[in-house]
């Protein structure tokens, strides 16, 4: 599922998806473009990635924003970004149905 609304996504705009962590101890933020969409389902999958960006902020345009708890806090893995939130995407990047 993430792979495929991942390319959907690229397919439609090749720098709108952006991926990383976010330190709190820090507050900085290291971020990537995701060129194609393995290597963006890969990442998401990355128990360290806990900051999503899908799209471009501005006056006329619209962004999804996905900021977790840090991987240091999380050692269950209880707030890990994986299939569900792809899921949701689905309702809206390809009209399908959320279940999650």
């Amino acid at each position: 599922t993430c792979a495929k609304i991942f390319q959907h996504i690229l397919d439609h705009d090749a720098d709108a998806v952006r991926m990383g962590e976010f330190l709190y101890d820090t507050e900085t933020l290291e971020v990537q473009s995701m060129k194609n969409a393995t290597a963006a389902a890969k990442k998401l999958q990355d128990p360290t990635t806990n900051f999503i960006q899908i799209g471009k902020c501005g006056f006329e345009e619209r962004s999804v924003v996905w900021l977790y708890p840090d991987h240091s806090g999380d050692e269950r893995s209880s707030f890990l970004l994986a299939d569900g939130e792809c899921k949701r995407l689905a309702t809206s990047a390809l009209g399908g149905k959320s279940k999650a």
